[in-house]
């Protein structure tokens, strides 16, 4: 006897079973032997029929089992589910990307250099000399993906937006968000990993993409933690492991102004970073570091008092630690007023110590090594003394933002000659609140610098999308002082 029509049609063995072979039993078909017409017919309608009601629930078999796996093309084919080819996809699928987007490795190494022209003076978290080595063996698939997802994040960091733009979520930011979403499934714990989430929090920030910002710091926080970047090491004696140690120890503190900043400019108290203690070390010094150079001295602590030979980036870090305080006393206030005064008055002392930094800016003309402390500085005073009734409150504000906005003139003589590749994002909200301040005067002088300020926030605009957040608000009736970004 021949076997079952079902079974030739599906080429499987048949055991000639009556009245059913075993093999339909167990795939749920109808078995019908070959015998003329009449039989072809019936499993032509056995077989509408069977399609058309459910199939009865049958145990799987171990045998069944295996044959499901042999057919099922998904679960043998897919590379992520195979340990050994999860690196070779991720690797193929970074350098394709890279190629479209970029370009070829002569391209990467213009982005690198332009990067570190740029981007790098105003967040120094990347090591010059150890990304340059990497990049010159980029096409190597031994280098890790993460290093190409570096630097395209850094490709994108760099783009500017179009006089007509609205917004930054453009394509670009949409395909390397889905490369890090791609690296960050294959449980990626590394330093360029996190290096990659920092810059794209860096232009979310910047852009205002408000919501995509706070879940990027969050997750790169969690991130930072397991592989242990908040436990600050003391500096080593080799070259290799006291650059390795202060490249992490950058990175954690970007991530922690990042995320202060944002919540700050949202008006939330609750941070994805914890607070830093006074014994914390901050960076070294940002030219030692450029230069790869280990000073003979350890770091300085967070508690070490401002002075002009503190680094830029150490600097700004020691301001943001004291802006999160403020955030937490205006947002979390306590429930004892004598508490909260005497609170209100050790803040201010702190950050006032920032202040002389300011006639060193005039002297020197430097904003970039002053320009960010400063204006996260004068910020943190703004709101303190919003939130104060104490008396000589008006005139501390009028000082501040009379003095804030002398320095920003001088720094930036000719708005028509601004080079806006160089401008942070940081400092957009201090530029805001001056004009605010500065434009409620009955002074006719104070209110031509708030014309000069809000002319000043449509050069930021051409860099950083933000910026015309707070025009619009700027424009508005009556502007608030304290004022957030929407949440």
């Amino acid at each position: 006897m021949n076997s079952c029509l079902a079974c030739q049609r599906g080429k499987r063995k048949c055991d000639r079973a009556q009245p059913s072979c075993s093999t339909c039993v167990r795939v749920g078909k109808v078995c019908v032997y070959a015998g003329g017409e009449a039989s072809i017919a019936l499993t032509r309608d056995a077989e509408r029929s069977s399609a058309a009601r459910p199939l009865p629930k049958l145990l799987p078999s171990k045998a069944s089992s295996t044959a499901k796996a042999l057919l099922d093309p998904p679960a043998r084919f897919d590379p992520f589910q195979q340990i050994a080819s999860r690196q070779a996809t991720v690797h193929a699928s970074l350098a394709a990307e890279a190629q479209r987007l970029i370009g070829p490795h002569e391209a990467i190494v213009r982005v690198v250099d332009a990067y570190f022209d740029t981007i790098h003076k105003q967040i120094p978290i990347i090591s010059s000399h150890k990304l340059r080595s990497q990049v010159r063996l980029i096409e190597n698939t031994e280098t890790p993906s993460e290093v190409t997802a570096l630097c395209l994040c850094m490709h994108l960091v760099q783009q500017v937006p179009t006089p007509s733009a609205e917004s930054m979520t453009t394509g670009l930011y949409i395909s390397v968000k889905s490369l890090i979403t791609l690296i960050q499934a294959t449980e990626c714990r590394s330093l360029e990993f996190i290096q990659c989430m920092v810059l794209v929090a860096y232009y979310e920030m910047g852009h205002g993409v408000l919501v995509a910002t706070g879940m990027t710091v969050a997750a790169c926080s969690r991130l930072a933690r397991d592989i242990g970047l908040h436990k600050f090491q003391e500096p080593t004696s080799t070259m290799h492991e006291s650059q390795n140690s202060e490249e992490r120890r950058r990175v954690w503190w970007a991530l922690l102004i990042l995320d202060r900043y944002t919540s700050f400019c949202r008006g939330d108290s609750f941070y994805s970073t914890p607070d830093m203690n006074m014994s914390s070390h901050i960076p070294i010094e940002d030219e030692l570091w450029d230069r790869n150079i280990v000073p003979s001295l350890p770091p300085h602590l967070l508690s070490t008092p401002c002075s002009p030979n503190t680094g830029t980036f150490a600097r700004e870090c020691q301001v943001i630690h004291f802006l999160g305080s403020v955030i937490r006393h205006v947002f979390e206030p306590s429930t004892d007023p004598i508490f909260q005064i005497e609170e209100a008055h050790q803040l201010e002392n702190a950050l006032m110590a920032f202040m002389p930094l300011m006639p060193l800016v005039l002297e020197e003309q430097d904003f970039d090594k002053y320009g960010v402390a400063l204006s996260i500085c004068a910020s943190a005073l703004f709101t303190l003394y919003t939130q104060s009734d104490q008396i000589g409150v008006q005139k501390k504000l009028e000082d501040l933002a009379l003095g804030m906005t002398h320095y920003m003139q001088n720094a930036w003589q000719d708005l028509a000659t601004v080079q806006v590749t160089f401008l942070s994002p940081y400092i957009i909200h201090c530029v805001y609140e001056c004009a605010v301040v500065l434009g409620r005067l009955d002074n006719e002088d104070a209110k031509d610098q708030a014309l000069w300020l809000k002319e000043l926030l449509g050069v930021f605009h051409r860099r950083w999308i933000v910026a015309g957040t707070y025009l619009g608000a700027l424009n508005s009736e009556r502007p608030s002082l304290i004022w957030f970004l929407s949440k």
